[in-house]
């Protein structure tokens, strides 16, 4: 069944001032004033703007005008109102994501009054802003759709969309519905027989590289996931089933261990509770930790970092109470409550996103009896006004970034927030620069029109995160997003390093400052070092399989290792071990001491040519490949003899790899450098190493971190009673 929908518009523009403790003073804003019985909404660039645009549902079932509307955000700030559906009577729930396969994202809706559509999907007849959409069904037989979750569950390119039928006393049921391509649906049930399913979602809990799924029974008080066995077969476990009329739930981790935590929001017992996810192994989650008490009839809680310190916090809606509050976490799981409004009669719905462009998360709510979508603009960032013309330099953040304007045509404040999370778009880089932090940006704006300016920013605060993980700086750069070019792009028209005061200064910036304006660090080339800094990776062929082994001389927020393997007749790369499954790959976290592993591959067949790909996954899920190597695998014992080898590249400037076989396992030694007078610069130990062939990487610093002048270096490895040299060049 399809229908077309014509647009509505109305410009919404009405602001008051409250003021929190935590916030400061908050601007409320009003999206809208009628949206009758509003429920939930997103928070997305839905027409790839790149500003915050929002769509949400309402729930009059006395057939009113409106029932899922579009707010897009337009270049001023302000927001146009869009008509999605008129007869999606009772929509409750709305997703949105790429579902057909072209340049535009669709709008998901679940609906509880309406039964012949409970589950739709809308799509705009020509490119945002649409002046009519095309209702197309996902699944028609559906009672009661309360939610509804996009998400390519089975990895295959097609988002699928996940549903619940809330349904009557215990004939509640969840759905795959799987997306075959270009929009045309299989459903799949899940789970049968449940007692009134309210919420639907799915994340990687077990850490195994595909997705699980999380749900609800609201009348029998129970939150239970569903394990993914890799091949979309899945498992029920039962998180909770005295958890008084669960709502919303979300996940995130909330203990800053690797793994995703459940959070859920009781209706009945008025709380907000987490449970740490506590795996080892096999799924599991320890005992309920009341993250609030007393929040009268709670109704929504999402996980998001309001503010910017990489550490996921809370926002939620409590229907009796009338508020929507934020629940600031300490990185342990405990949080502290702040209360954004108590005056929101019949709150239903809270979440969190950066609406005007300055870099701090602001705070929406939904109120169902007021008809009315409201956001809170926080005031989280650091401002200065700034003359017009050839004004004073100013300082943000203690020094570590200044902006000094030239010209400008008006006095203006310029604001600077610093996000400690992750980059976002990090993948999309201009060519050049050979890539850049995994943490750490800034958003830098103003009103300023007509200007000239440069920015200064320190890479060596603490503050700044892996900033201040630099190996060679004369190749740092400061990149800045291009929403014109969907990437990030080296700033300014020049860029000057002073590497004594370890700041960064960005010449020739004229339009760059305007909203959403994100700002972090690079390098162009790999010489400043990823999250794990690799000395060493090799493989050995035993009797009983390939014999990997490495070390790290430095590791930055890892969760651990995967290994791929590919071989002469299997040419894609496979995994073959995992830190999810395999003790022996769970990274150290933060470290700056060198660890060593190993792994055997007993999975290798005889007369083979493999190759092996080492891949280190941080806190956050961003996967680097570290390292290569290749060895035959015939099934005997290699003969190997003690040696050092020359270091390549030799001459170098920036980081030399020097490699070494050992013709033991277990072997324990060190190598160490030195110059033309004998004295001793660095020293690299090991152990735990199989026998075969390792690499250690020296980037010309001596023990104090220092660099070193360029010269002839010798460098001497010892084993026991066994000791070789051999010497390289370092060229500044």
């Amino acid at each position: 069944m399809k229908e077309m929908v014509m647009k509505f518009v109305m410009l919404l523009v009405v602001s008051t001032l409250v003021s929190t403790a935590a916030f400061g003073q908050l601007v409320k804003n009003y999206l809208d004033l009628q949206l009758i019985q509003a429920k939930k909404f997103i928070v997305l660039d839905f027409d790839g703007d790149y500003d915050m645009d929002v769509v949400a549902a309402a729930n009059d079932i006395t057939g009113g005008p409106i029932f899922v509307a579009w707010y897009k955000q337009e270049a001023n700030g302000s927001f146009t109102k869009y008509t999605v559906s008129t007869t999606d009577n009772g929509a409750r729930s709305v997703a949105a994501a790429n579902l057909t396969g072209d340049s535009r994202k669709e709008i998901v809706v679940g609906s509880v009054v309406n039964p012949a559509n409970p589950v739709r999907y809308y799509q705009a007849n020509t490119n945002p802003p649409a002046d009519s959409w095309t209702g197309n069904d996902i699944d028609a037989s559906s009672d009661s759709a309360y939610a509804v979750f996009a998400v390519d569950l089975n990895e295959d390119g097609n988002i699928d969309v996940l549903s619940t039928s809330f349904g009557v006393g215990s004939n509640g049921r969840v759905f795959w519905n799987r997306n075959n391509g270009g929009g045309s649906f299989t459903r799949i049930a899940i789970d049968e027989g449940l007692a009134g399913p309210s919420d639907v979602l799915a994340a990687d809990l077990d850490n195994d590289g595909d997705l699980d799924i999380i749900t609800n029974e609201y009348l029998s008080d129970i939150i239970s996931y569903y394990v993914n066995d890799g091949s979309e077969n899945f498992t029920r476990g039962v998180l909770t089933s005295t958890f008084n009329g669960p709502n919303g739930m979300d996940v995130g981790d909330f203990d800053g261990d690797g793994r995703l935590d459940i959070v859920g929001v009781s209706y009945l017992d008025d709380k907000v509770s987490w449970w740490r996810n506590t795996t080892s192994g096999a799924l599991s989650f320890g005992t309920e930790n009341i993250a609030r008490a007393g929040f009268g009839r709670g109704r929504s809680v999402q996980v998001v970092d309001f503010n910017g310190d990489g550490i996921p916090d809370l926002v939620g809606a409590a229907e009796l109470a009338d508020q929507i509050v934020t629940l600031t976490n300490d990185g342990a799981g405990n949080f502290t409550n702040t209360i954004v409004s108590d005056t929101i009669d019949f709150a239903y719905y809270a979440d969190a996103a950066d609406m005007d462009g300055d870099g701090d998360y602001d705070i929406l709510g939904s109120s169902f009896n007021l008809n009315q979508l409201i956001w809170w603009a926080t005031t989280q960032t650091e401002d200065n006004t700034i003359a017009a013309g050839d004004a004073a330099p100013q300082s943000y953040y203690s020094g570590n970034v200044v902006i000094d304007f030239s010209a400008s045509d008006q006095s203006e404040n310029v604001s600077v927030f610093y996000n400690a999370g992750a980059v976002p778009d990090r993948a999309s880089f201009d060519t050049g620069i050979d890539h850049l932090a995994t943490r750490g940006f800034y958003t830098v704006t103003t009103p300023k029109t007509n200007y000239t300016a440069s920015i200064d920013f320190a890479y060596g605060s603490a503050n700044v995160t892996e900033w201040a993980s630099i190996t060679d700086e004369n190749d740092l750069v400061i990149l800045v997003f291009s929403k014109t070019n969907d990437r990030w792009e080296i700033a300014g028209t020049s860029q000057n390093i002073n590497t004594g005061a370890n700041v960064i200064t960005v010449n020739g910036i004229s339009s760059e400052f305007d909203r959403y304006s994100r700002w972090t660090i690079g390098s162009i080339s790999t010489d400043n070092p990823l999250p794990v800094q690799l000395a060493g990776f090799g493989a050995r062929s035993l009797p009983t399989g390939v014999s990997l082994s490495w070390n790290t001389a430095s590791e930055l927020n890892n969760l651990g290792f995967e290994l791929y393997r590919a071989s002469d007749q299997q040419t894609d790369f496979q995994l073959v071990a995992s830190y999810t499954r395999d003790h022996e790959l769970i990274g150290h976290g933060n470290s700056s001491q060198e660890n060593s592993y190993r792994f055997l591959d007993s999975r290798v067949e005889s007369g083979r040519q493999y190759e092996y790909k080492l891949v280190s996954v941080d806190m956050d899920g961003t996967r680097w490949e570290n390292a290569r190597t290749s060895v035959f695998f015939d099934g005997s014992q290699e003969i190997l003899t003690f040696q050092l080898h020359q270091n390549y590249p030799n001459p170098f400037n920036g980081v030399t790899q020097i490699p070494f076989t050992l013709e033991r396992t277990d072997a324990r030694g060190k190598l160490e450098i030195f110059d033309v007078l004998g004295r001793k610069i660095r020293s690299f130990y090991f152990h735990g190493l199989d026998a075969g062939l390792h690499t250690i990487a020296w980037d010309a610093m001596d023990e104090n971190g220092t660099a070193v002048g360029s010269g002839q270096y010798m460098y001497v490895l010892t084993v026991g009673e066994q000791r070789l040299s051999n010497r390289l060049i370092y060229v500044k």
